[in-house]
């Protein structure tokens, strides 16, 4: 695979989290607010102040296509209980338009009630408006029906593109310009395109990047905005390698696509867990004023929106699974989100401190870093070896008299102390050996919780502008003046608290042990701010009848590193804390749903000689799939066949993809499914009817291209069809020769001087953008041959073909294959050249693999061509019979029940496993699930509770090979899934 270094992100070629690479640009700029904005939103080198508050942006990624609306507020909710303050979003436009000129935003599509749902949550949003997106989704977001719009160039100043473009920004931009936070809305940011090759940050080096801007601006867009991203990588401080300066910058340090994990993931990984833990605190401690994760849930492709890398489950091995499921990342997620909230008056108004801390830790092995602001300072210790290390936590210059105790630090960790600062009025931090969870306002009490491991000790030195009057854990303290010292031991699995009154400033300081911090949370409910320590999640809130109803999460399975069950201990900003034993109970659990009385009917009777396809798309050759305005990833097409006398024949078409299933009058002909552009039959003389099913597993997301959209990487049956008589094998063109040369009009003689030889599969390009030809001389062939042609595997990025000098076609868009006929320029008897002109607009380019060259004796066009995409209506009730297994020739629908008495619970997460199938989709009560087989390391397809009701529930599948379900079941992921259970307390 040629993997390009450009338009990556989400949209990286590289399978596994080890082989990450890192998409960076030296522009981050940000385009400031509006006049009328700056109140609300603003920023300086040092950080982002909204509302005129110096905010450090935690932002959780997830797409609303990717998630019905029913769990919108759920999803949304997990991000603001891990200290998240912030969604990005992307609003991809085939969702918005899937046809042309039908817009849609409403239900799954209701942007504008997404937006406001964010709001209501107190959070806020970042938006990417596109138009291009990437995301491994279908078409990288561009509608279909734009592939065929002749001419239309995308991602330049292309009027034709524009034009469409801008229709779509006239819909999408006033919702998001209405929604936005001077607006009394959530969205605090906007990214224009995503990933070009060219313009990132404030970088706008063509007239494609002022289109967009004009564009925007004059619908309403006032918050800040930047192009295409702001540092992606899956280590995008680590990548810098060292901490910075807010001196001499304009604008904060963000990265709007911290990839964590990867797309080709699914579920728990504890590893996952520390490492990325680790590349969050690097922000942090480097300087960092804000991050994104890509993605913090994935949720689902459901219908015809993956990319030809996933299948329906884009998991991610996110933080929140794709049922809502949390991993062992969410936890660490959480913990660094609130730390940085907490202390973001320092975050967001620092400068680097590092060399007044250098000797700060005793051990020389720990990296320290540290920051300083007004508010304050913060000191990060950083063990970067693979065993634990214990330290003293030192002052400025190394002075001992002004350091505090010591820690330990756990491999890879990096853990942040602070110093000098004010956490409540008239009561400051002097210094501290404890990590801090967060801070939290209980009105009127401040409350701190600090965590360490069972049985360690931490140190808090606190300086009150009054005489501090302790009321819990005086043991504990150590009072001199106004200097008050917490040696606090961390408890093995309660909470122990301690509080003071400073004047009229109460302070309470919570000590729990790391695994308990994770399942310490802040919960708002009617008007009231509560710390409830001990569940796994808390996924509701409530005050009932005077009473706190808390509804709390027990996963089915752990996650690695969990405590047993835990007490439950609730916080108020009065009163003794409520105690509430451990909770062992298991709901009652189903793990299989019934599925019963299966139907069948064909999928196939387009194939039928007589078939009616009157109101089909017609056309001379065969159009790509999605020309008639369909979307799904299914398609048929038909033709007439006259054949001169009976023999062997290859029908063959200019392109086919991904695969396609042949009938000759009604009859499937040759293999099962055809992978390639031709296919071999018997036809006897006369007219045959000629029928292909083709199907496709997702379009590419197309990162990095620019240029023609229309044949980019098109699916179903494109160009011209032929029927033909081979003369012989295919033969493979060797050996190739390479030159570099800025003459790009006409290939150099084939004895020029600097042409030296090329291997398929060498990149020519050194990994660097630019031309080179490739050259070879054709193999001499039988002068009573009639055709010849060569058909190219693939070309990275860019091919303009010669046959002896003289130019044959151009061919934009990468590892795809394209057939080029030498007809036109071919010399009988030879010599005949052929070179080909290969642009490398990045990373590795050249010829994956060898081209060939194909000679007929007889050829004829096939013309006269029907195209309807779709696999029909699964939901039709005419022509369903009892199933009886049979070998199906061609694709077919089955129907079943899916018997649910009672329902489901909402907690469990169910899965269509599609034992024995093979490519389809399949519906739940109507509502497709996605594509099958799933390409990542998951057992079945994924069903929203919300899409299950009490008792009998429909299920349809359409199976493009027609093979059986009788192995198909319904089962409950035990590892996604958890019961609810209730607590009620003083309110």
């Amino acid at each position: 695979m040629n993997i390009k270094t450009l338009g990556l992100a989400a949209c990286a070629l590289l399978s596994g989290a080890a082989l990450f690479p890192t998409l960076a640009h030296a522009n981050d700029g940000i385009f400031p607010s509006a006049t009328k904005a700056k109140q609300a939103i603003d920023f300086d080198g040092r950080g982002f102040l909204i509302n005129g508050k110096r905010t450090f942006i935690a932002s959780a990624g997830m797409e609303y296509a990717r998630v019905p609306r029913a769990l919108w507020r759920d999803r949304l909710l997990r991000f603001k209980r891990a200290g998240m303050n912030c969604v990005e979003v992307y609003n991809f436009w085939d969702f918005h338009e899937p046809q042309e000129g039908k817009f849609n935003f409403s239900g799954d599509a209701d942007l504008d009630a997404f937006f406001k749902l964010v709001h209501s949550l107190g959070m806020y949003a970042i938006a990417r408006v596109g138009p291009y997106y990437c995301a491994e989704w279908d078409n990288g977001g561009y509608p279909v029906w734009l592939r065929n719009k002749p001419g239309v160039r995308v991602r330049e100043d292309s009027p034709e593109f524009e034009k469409y473009v801008d229709r779509y920004f006239d819909k999408l931009i006033p919702i998001v310009a209405a929604n936005q936070i001077n607006r009394g809305g959530c969205v605090v940011l906007v990214q224009l395109e995503n990933e070009h090759p060219q313009g990132w940050g404030t970088e706008m080096p063509n007239a494609y990047f002022r289109h967009l801007q004009s564009k925007a601006l004059a619908l309403g867009l006032e918050v800040p905005y930047f192009f295409s991203g702001l540092h992606h990588g899956s280590d995008p401080a680590g990548d810098v390698g060292h901490s910075w300066d807010s001196v001499g910058r304009t604008n904060p340090w963000m990265t709007t696509e911290f990839w964590s994990i990867w797309y080709d993931r699914y579920g728990q990984s504890l590893d996952a867990a520390n490492e990325y833990d680790r590349r969050t605190m690097k922000i942090l401690a480097y300087g960092g004023n804000g991050y994104n994760y890509y993605m913090m849930h994935g949720g689902t492709n459901f219908a015809y929106w993956n990319n030809d890398e996933d299948a329906a489950s884009y998991d991610y091995g996110a933080a929140v699974g794709q049922g809502g499921d949390l991993r062992s990342i969410y936890y660490r997620n959480k913990r660094a989100a609130w730390f940085a909230r907490s202390f973001q008056s320092i975050l967001e108004d620092s400068t680097n401190a590092d060399a007044d801390f250098s000797a700060a830790a005793s051990d020389p092995a720990v990296k320290v870093t540290a920051r300083r602001s007004p508010a304050g300072t913060l000191v990060f210790l950083d063990n970067p070896g693979k065993s634990p290390v214990q330290t003293s936590v030192g002052g400025p210059n190394g002075s001992a008299e002004m350091g505090i105790g010591s820690v330990t630090l756990e491999p890879g960790e990096i853990a942040g102390f602070v110093r000098d600062y004010q956490i409540a009025p008239g009561v400051t931090i002097t210094r501290t050996s404890s990590r801090i969870m967060g801070i939290f306002d209980q009105d009127g009490v401040t409350t701190m919780v600090i965590h360490g491991e069972p049985g360690s000790m931490g140190q808090v030195l606190m300086k009150t502008n009054s005489q501090a009057a302790i009321a819990a854990g005086a043991s504990d303290f150590k009072s001199s003046g106004n200097t008050l010292t917490l040696d606090a031991k961390f408890p093995q699995s309660g909470v122990d608290e301690y509080t003071f009154a400073a004047g009229a400033t109460h302070v309470r300081i919570l000590a729990v042990g790391t695994a308990r911090a994770d399942r310490t949370w802040f919960v708002e409910a009617g008007g009231k701010n509560y710390i409830v320590s001990g569940p796994e999640y808390i996924s509701d809130a409530a005050i009932q009848n005077g009473r706190l109803r808390l509804t709390y999460e027990k996963p089915w399975i752990p996650i690695p590193e969990a405590e047993p069950s835990l007490e439950t201990v609730i916080y108020s900003s009065g009163d003794a804390p409520q105690r509430f034993p451990a909770n062992d109970y298991q709901a009652k659990r189903k793990t299989t749903l019934e599925v019963s009385q299966w139907e069948t009917k064909s999928g196939s009777d387009e194939a039928a000689v007589n078939y009616d396809d009157h109101g089909w798309l017609a056309s001379a050759a065969p159009s790509q799939m999605g020309a008639d305005n369909d979307i799904t990833a299914d398609a048929w097409y038909r033709s007439a066949i006259p054949v001169p006398k009976t023999g062997d024949y290859t029908i063959k078409i200019d392109s086919a993809q991904d695969r396609w299933l042949p009938f000759v009058d009604g009859a499937p002909a040759g293999p099962k499914f055809v992978h390639g552009n031709s296919v071999n039959v018997h036809l006897t003389a006369g007219t045959h009817a000629f029928a292909a099913f083709t199907a496709h597993d997702g379009r590419q997301k197309m990162p990095g291209y620019v240029g023609l959209i229309e044949s980019s990487a098109p699916k179903g049956l494109f160009g011209a069809a032929s029927l033909t008589q081979q003369a012989g094998e295919d033969i493979a063109l060797t050996p190739w020769r390479v030159l570099k040369s800025d003459d790009h009009t006409a290939p150099p003689a084939s004895d020029a001087a600097g042409w030296s030889a090329y291997a398929i599969g060498q990149d020519p390009f050194g990994g660097q953008s630019g031309f080179v030809w490739l050259q070879t001389t054709l193999p001499d062939t039988a002068p009573n041959l009639k055709s010849h042609s060569v058909l190219f595997p693939t070309v990275d990025d860019n091919a303009t073909v010669f046959l002896n000098g003289q130019k044959l076609t151009t061919h934009e868009g990468w590892n795809e294959q394209f057939n080029v006929s030498l007809d036109s320029a071919w010399r009988a008897g030879g010599p005949n050249i052929l070179s080909v002109l290969v642009e490398n607009t990045a990373g590795a380019g050249g010829m994956s693999a060898a081209p060939s060259l194909s000679s007929v004796i007889f050829s004829q066009p096939i013309t006269g061509w029907k195209l309807r995409g779709g696999p029909g209506d699964p939901f039709d009730a005419k022509g369903w019979t009892a199933f009886q297994k049979a070998e199906a020739n061609g694709p077919r629908f089955y129907r079943a029940k899916i018997s649910a008495p009672g329902g489901v619970a909402p907690g469990q997460v169910w899965r269509v496993l599609t034992h024995g199938l093979s490519h389809g989709s399949v519906w739940v009560n109507g509502q497709n699930l996605g594509r099958y087989p799933e390409k990542i390391p998951i057992e079945g397809m994924y069903i929203p509770p919300v899409w299950l009701k009490p008792g009998d529930n429909s299920l349809v599948i359409y199976d493009e090979s027609g093979n059986a379900p009788d192995q198909v079941e319904v089962q409950v992921e035990a590892a996604a899934s958890r019961d609810l259970l209730t607590i009620e307390a003083k309110g």
